[in-house]
Formats: structure tokens, sequence, C-alpha cells
């Protein structure tokens, strides 16, 4: 939706993104939490006009260029949009221990790069959990949400 119109599956994304971040924690807390957007996206658009205020966490939201030792540096949370999953991966090899939650609009396997991967396709959207990577973010998720992530992932 690059026309600046916004659709369902943006407030999904929105919502979604956002739930998964509220509950997870970093060590040490980042304040504020640099949530990087790496276009292009295709369902980012509400994220992208996320207000600090409208979050207690004061979520502040950038739009960013893929490279990968900036976004290791830089941010804490990052919502890729069309980044291939192996370049996904060089941003984990690059953050050198600093938590770092990574999600993905465009990971379908979820096998490696991103730790929560989207799945768009679905209404409303779901997303599956990619363990390994997860474990070595350094963010902690909570298991109720990892377990959602499963049983959404069984029933497609």
């Amino acid at each position: 939706m690059g026309n600046g119109t916004t659709s369902n599956k943006d407030e999904e994304v929105k919502r979604t993104v956002l739930g998964i971040m509220s509950y997870t924690r970093w060590v040490p807390p980042p304040t504020p939490i640099n949530l990087c957007i790496v276009t292009p996206t295709k369902h980012s658009s509400l994220l992208e006009k996320l207000d600090a205020s409208e979050t207690m966490n004061k979520i502040v939201v950038s739009k960013q260029n893929y490279d990968a030792n900036t976004l290791a540096s830089q941010c804490d949370a990052i919502y890729f949009g069309d980044i291939s999953p192996n370049d996904q991966q060089k941003v984990i090899a690059a953050r050198q221990s600093k938590p770092i939650l990574i999600i993905s609009e465009n990971n379908p396997n979820c096998e490696v790069g991103s730790s929560f991967c989207l799945n768009l396709e679905t209404s409303p959207i779901t997303f599956t959990v990619n363990l390994d990577s997860l474990t070595r973010s350094g963010v902690r998720v909570d298991p109720n949400v990892l377990l959602l992530g499963r049983k959404k992932k069984a029933a497609q």
C-alpha cells in the first residue's frame, strides 16, 4: 500500500507487532525502545506513524534502509519488509550481544533471520516463532506469546 492508504492488514500488523513488543523484555531495558522499520514494506504504514505517547513503553519509530551494522547498533526492535532472511541473519550476527527483537513480514519459512515471522495471508494475521533466532536475540519473550505462535502455526 505505497499510495498512503491504510488497510485492515496495516492495523493488524500494528496490533500484532505492538503486542509482541509489549511481552518482550530487554536487559538492560532501553528507554525509549527504538523500533526501526526497514523498507520497503507492505503493511507498516500505521507503525510508521506511531507516536511515542501512544505506547506505555515509549517506542520511537524510524524508517531505515538496510545496513546490518547500523541496524544492529541503533535499533532495539526491527520490522523487516522485503529483506531476505539471509540479510536478516546478518543483522543478528552484527549485534554483538546487544538484545534485539526482529519481526518480518516476508519470511515465510521462518527458519533463518527473524524471531517472529508474520503470515499476512491469514485473517487475522498470524505469526510463527523461530526459537533459535529468538534465543540468539538476547531478548526475553513471555512464554504465552511463544505458545500462541506455536498454536497458530499448527493450525495452518
